[in-house]
């Protein structure tokens, strides 16, 4: 049998169009490799790939006098390259950055900024290569016999100071512990300890303070274990120069931190509420006072909107301060209230955006000391606040009157304190009114007749005197202060008086220190 020779006019035509698509496959690829190697400098390119020493010094001054071809070139072996590429590439620039090749140099900076574990790589020849290892070199700027060799390690120092200041993380780390580690081994003349930055050397307060605020763990719980941030006092003592606003306070050995406003205005203090006497949300028996539970944790500032901190469950304290804010339709007519020694008390009053109106602002400042708000909240144990017996013929209870404007209180004095409540004087069992922080006061049932008050109280047990009616039916009941809660009156913060129905409430913020 005749065997047949060549192909098939239709084997013919499958076998060109075969060799078509392989060629359109393999053209855009050699195209690609011909364009790359356009784009890359031969001699970074014979240097990495063949090591010719002729090679690496013509690249090494390409990138010293800021080449961009040749600086690309080592930057992309280092990113795609082999083990051994990656290594003579890092050599290469390494060296650059020291003769004071700012490129370079940035490569080291800007890799570490990105992943912490190429700040120091722990093991192999890299090692040698990393940004750890620039910061080593010797820092003796009074070397003159190669005037590159201070170029790049001042340009270095300088670089690094420059991301100490932008508080990156990575950096501050890798240069701490750099210098720490030459200073145990007796020799801190190095770039590394010779940062135009403390805050790069040492966990400065500064350090401290403003790496927590930037979500750092590490600098939070170190804030907690020197004691520098765990309240608002304590950055004030820190840094007294730091002024009004939210800040990070460190709230555990773990690291944890929370978010709170700082009153620096006379030591700092720290804010735990923000109350808004038209609600509900803290009234006298609201568990807000007994609780862990936030509200609104995020309007950490002084607006109009309610707010119960993380730091009502954690800052100790010895000082409280309230802070009643009350719309008043002039300011014509307002006066000071008066202080001691035992009490600060500072009126202002002013146009409040927040009230879209005039209003008066009070800061009653007096000594209490706590583990915290909401332990001494919690026990609903009353605790009396002795501001004053008398200053300059002022009682407790015309002293506060005397922090609000057309404050009014009745003329029988019950308690003024905290968890101020009328249970042990009520009127037939019924509690008429109380107080988280403030006074409450009743009046009298009648001309002549005994108060509703503690000194009434037997004769009321006994039946006379119409089992003080009027006391039951809240006809004599006031209070001043905040978490106020009484059967006839909404009002949570302010100046609550049964015989005035329209009395403004105020909006409170109470703060500690």
């Amino acid at each position: 049998m005749k065997q047949r020779k060549g192909f098939t006019l239709v084997e013919g035509l499958f076998l060109l169009l075969l060799t078509s698509v392989v060629l359109a496959l393999t053209i855009p690829v050699i195209t690609q490799l011909s364009a790359t190697k356009s784009n890359m400098d031969n001699y970074a390119v014979d240097c990495i790939e063949n090591r010719s020493s002729k090679s690496c010094d013509a690249a090494r001054r390409g990138a010293l006098y800021e080449r961009e071809k040749s600086i690309n070139t080592l930057y992309r072996y280092v990113s795609d390259g082999t083990e051994k590429q990656i290594t003579k590439a890092l050599k290469e620039l390494n060296q650059a950055c020291l003769e004071g090749s700012t490129s370079a140099c940035d490569l080291f900076i800007d890799r570490c900024v990105q992943d912490e574990k190429v700040c120091d790589i722990p093991s192999g020849e890299n090692k040698n290569y990393d940004l750890r290892a620039l910061l080593e070199m010797d820092y003796n700027t009074n070397n003159q016999t190669n005037e590159s060799y201070n170029t790049g390690r001042i340009y270095l120092a300088k670089a690094i100071t420059s991301r100490c200041n932008q508080r990156v993380k990575n950096i501050l780390k890798i240069t701490r512990e750099t210098c720490l580690n030459a200073k145990d081994n007796n020799n801190d003349n190095i770039i590394a300890c010779n940062i135009d930055n403390r805050n790069c050397l040492e966990d400065s307060n500064e350090a401290i303070v403003d790496g927590c605020n930037d979500g750092n763990e590490d600098y939070c719980k170190l804030g907690y274990e020197r004691n520098i941030n765990r309240t608002c006092s304590q950055i004030y003592n820190a840094l007294p120069s730091y002024l009004d606003g939210t800040y990070s306070l460190s709230k555990n050995d773990s690291g944890d931190s929370y978010r709170a406003y700082c009153d620096m205005d006379g030591g700092g203090w720290t804010l735990l509420l923000k109350v808004d006497g038209s609600l509900s949300t803290f009234r006298y028996d609201s568990d807000m006072w007994t609780n862990t539970t936030e509200h609104k944790n995020s309007e950490t500032n002084l607006d109009h909107t309610e707010h119960k901190s993380t730091a009502f469950a954690h800052v100790p304290y010895k000082q409280i301060k309230l802070r009643m804010v009350t719309p008043v339709d002039s300011c014509s007519g307002i006066t000071s209230c008066h202080g001691s020694t035992k009490v600060t008390c500072i009126t202002s009053c002013k146009y409040n955006k927040g009230f879209n109106s005039s209003a008066v602002t009070t800061d009653l400042i007096f000594s209490k000391k706590n583990k915290s708000a909401l332990e001494m909240f919690s026990t609903n144990e009353f605790f009396e606040l002795d501001l004053i017996r008398s200053y300059k013929g002022y009682d407790d209870d015309k002293f506060m009157l005397t922090t609000m404007p057309n404050g009014q209180l009745e003329s029988a004095y019950f308690e003024f304190g905290i968890n101020s409540q009328s249970s042990l004087y009520d009127c037939d069992g019924q509690k008429f009114t109380s107080a988280r922080i403030g006074i409450i006061a009743s009046g009298k049932k009648k001309t002549g007749g005994p108060n509703c008050t503690v000194e009434g109280l037997p004769s009321i047990k006994n039946g006379s005197f119409d089992r003080c009616e009027r006391c039951k039916n809240n006809e004599f009941s006031s209070a001043i202060g905040i978490g106020l809660y009484n059967s006839g009156s909404d009002m949570t913060a302010g100046n609550y008086y049964s015989k005035d129905p329209n009395k403004k409430p105020s909006f409170a913020y109470l703060f500690v220190k």
